[in-house]
């Protein structure tokens, strides 16, 4: 039976993500009435015709379906290749608040940056040299965890070079990323992050916030950096890709209950760096003081906090007038 393709495509993903897909309850399909069940399967039917188009353009697509197991024990070694057919059965998404261009926008962003690299057995995705708006194609970016496979290698121009990162989907969570310290997939460390980025330097934390926000501002600053050491430029990379990318990713579609993170951390973290070049805050006040820490994602619980928060603390405090000498 041709619809049974389907539901073991859309059991995979599932498995994968441990997503909850929206359905139709099957007590209520009992319920419908004849023209009811005819146009329920006419909705069926038009999916079917849509997964058997995707398992014609994809072998591995149809691997997965004829052998789930297999499929799923060489997903670490092979990649998952139906990347892009899960995204075509997800094209139904409704836009959401943050996402005003449809989240197809995103996803076909990212799949004209992706490329797989054969030597690794990785996908990759490259950000375009001429996409100068950091703040776009970040937030295109932390749309990542809609994708499929588990680990993509990324690479974008900051500061005057290209840097590359490692994003996976988090073994934390619903939904979220992380950002690979030493070929880890673990929460953030903001503390090791910052002490890695004030090490060993002559530069104010105000001289470095202000560093961070010009290649934020002109990415083709080649300058923006100057006098950071290797292990700073490192820590700045790391700082601003869990900032920018990780902590903003966005909730899922067609998920139950909470998923993701918040999109909004991308804009606070700026406010924070905001804070500190102006010498309102610290690195220290805003990210190394665990659950005490201005930026409200991080600490124990920094998910919840960030979710539920309203207003950012650091641009309450550029907001406090200097008081005169």
């Amino acid at each position: 039976m041709k619809v049974s393709g389907l539901f073991v495509l859309v059991a995979l993903c599932a498995q994968e993500y441990q997503v909850y897909l929206l359905t139709i309850p099957l007590q209520n399909i009992a319920k419908m009435d004849m023209h009811s069940r005819d146009a329920a399967d006419e909705n069926f039917a038009s999916r079917n015709e849509e997964v058997t188009n995707i398992t014609e353009r994809s072998s591995n697509a149809v691997k997965a379906l004829q052998n789930p197991a297999k499929h799923q024990s060489s997903w670490n070694t092979e990649g998952n290749l139906a990347f892009s057919q899960f995204h075509n059965i997800q094209k139904r998404a409704p836009p959401t608040a943050v996402n005003t261009n449809g989240i197809m926008h995103y996803i076909n962003k990212l799949k004209e940056w992706q490329t797989f690299d054969q030597n690794t057995g990785q996908y990759k995705i490259t950000v375009p040299s001429d996409l100068t708006n950091s703040t776009e194609f970040f937030l295109i970016l932390s749309h990542l965890n809609l994708a499929i496979p588990e680990k993509y290698n990324v690479s974008f121009y900051l500061a005057g070079a290209t840097r590359e990162i490692e994003v996976g989907t988090a073994k934390y969570g619903t939904g979220q990323l992380c950002i690979y310290r030493e070929g880890s997939c673990t929460p953030p460390s903001y503390t090791e992050t910052v002490t890695k980025l004030l090490r060993k330097t002559e530069l104010t934390d105000q001289e470095i916030a202000q560093k961070l926000l010009r290649s934020l501002e002109d990415p083709n600053d080649n300058n923006a950096w100057d006098r950071f050491s290797k292990d700073q430029e490192n820590a700045a990379v790391e700082l601003i890709a869990i900032t920018q990318i990780a902590e903003a990713v966005p909730k899922l579609p067609y998920i139950m209950g909470a998923s993701g993170r918040t999109p909004k951390m991308a804009e606070f973290a700026r406010q924070c760096l905001k804070a500190i070049a102006d010498k309102k805050a610290t690195f220290r006040s805003v990210f190394s003081m665990k659950e005490k820490s201005l930026y409200p994602a991080v600490g124990r619980g920094g998910t919840d906090r960030a979710r539920n928060t309203n207003s950012n603390p650091c641009e309450d405090i550029i907001k406090i007038p200097k008081l005169s000498n």
